[in-house]
């Protein structure tokens, strides 16, 4: 019942384009969502190796609420890090199919898509409007 929702998206579809909350939401219900920053390196534009510290919740935060985060490469490093994570979805169910008066059948129904969120800045551009 939980899948009823994506019954209609067919395996073409494969793509799925969510709401940056709802985004947040899945990686929490799934237990992928950090809180507590750890320290990361990252190579800035020069090649230079850098530390930080890093939590999917700040780097959430930079992406929904700074506009100038692309020219910073410590908030960069961070945005790109949490964009980076794929999130798939597969469910499989028995559909019952009536084929004839007399005899309904299960269909199996497998289904698979990637999960992507749109952020501000991507619905901005020329691409994402």
């Amino acid at each position: 019942m939980q899948a009823n929702p994506y019954t209609n998206i067919t395996v073409s579809d494969a793509q799925v384009i969510v709401r940056p909350d709802m985004y947040r939401k899945i990686r929490m219900m799934l237990g992928q969502w950090s809180v507590i920053p750890t320290k990361i390196t990252y190579k800035n534009y020069s090649g230079q190796t850098l530390t930080t510290t890093y939590s999917d919740n700040e780097a959430f935060e930079i992406l929904e609420n700074d506009p100038k985060w692309m020219s910073d490469p410590e908030k960069a490093a961070k945005v790109s890090r949490l964009q980076l994570f794929p999130l798939k979805m597969t469910y499989f169910k028995n559909d019952p199919r009536n084929i004839c008066p007399d005899y309904d059948i299960a269909y199996g129904v497998y289904n698979k898509m990637a999960i992507f969120p749109a952020f501000k800045y991507l619905m901005r551009s020329t691409t994402g409007r």
